[in-house]
């Protein structure tokens, strides 16, 4: 996942796999997701990704859904009060990825963001070399758009119920509510369930910044 080839030999072998073991590599591509969009800054190969990852979040169900999404803001599974600014969801969902930024994983999954200075083209200076990037919340909006049909259909009472979803639900609203619109990444597409989505989770003003925000509209069902 960490040249370009391999993401595109992933998004091949995808169809592939059992909904198991393509939900094991959705998992690892969230929890890592900061350090491979530092990778793939110049290439933007991971955007083949999404419609293979989307086939694979229709098959998820309720409580994996919610892991995703935890994986997704590098929380750990006994989260209960996030911290205002999450930086690891803070890097998914902005528009440009600062090159000095390494992105390391422990042994025990934890991960810690250590900033490097450099210059480009010099290995030490100051000045940071900004690459965009649009994958990471185009992804959010997969996970988030799955999270929603799932509580408009049978599986609504089990999702509805679990207060991990609805506490990282409030993390992520409050996070895309803080970055200013200027620094939010642009997504390849949004789903028009998402407006649906944060009006079971933030009040009417917030509603319309983001709806206004992130450019939402109402889905026809």
């Amino acid at each position: 996942m960490c040249i370009r080839k391999g993401k595109r030999m992933v998004a091949r072998i995808l169809p592939f796999l059992s909904t198991e073991q393509a939900a094991d590599i959705l998992m690892a591509t969230a929890r890592n997701l900061p350090f491979l969009i530092k990778k793939d800054a110049q290439d933007e190969v991971l955007l083949c990704l999404l419609r293979p990852f989307s086939l694979v979040l229709y098959h998820l169900p309720s409580g994996t859904v919610t892991s995703l999404l935890q994986q997704l803001a590098n929380l750990p599974q006994s989260a209960t009060a996030p911290a205002p600014a999450n930086l690891h969801l803070a890097a998914v969902l902005q528009n440009k990825v600062p090159m000095p930024e390494l992105l390391l994983s422990t042994a025990r999954g934890c991960s810690i963001c250590i900033l490097i200075p450099f210059t480009a083209g010099t290995r030490f200076g100051h000045r940071h070399t900004w690459y965009p990037q649009s994958f990471g919340l185009s992804l959010l909006y997969l996970v988030l758009s799955r999270g929603e049909e799932l509580q408009n259909s049978s599986a609504a009472t089990e999702l509805m119920q679990d207060n991990q979803w609805t506490e990282l639900m409030f993390m992520a609203t409050r996070e895309l509510l803080r970055i200013p619109e200027a620094a939010l990444a642009k997504p390849v597409s949004t789903p028009s369930n998402l407006l649906s989505l944060f009006s079971r989770y933030v009040d009417q003003q917030k509603l319309n910044v983001l709806e206004t925000k992130l450019q939402l509209v109402q889905g026809i069902r």
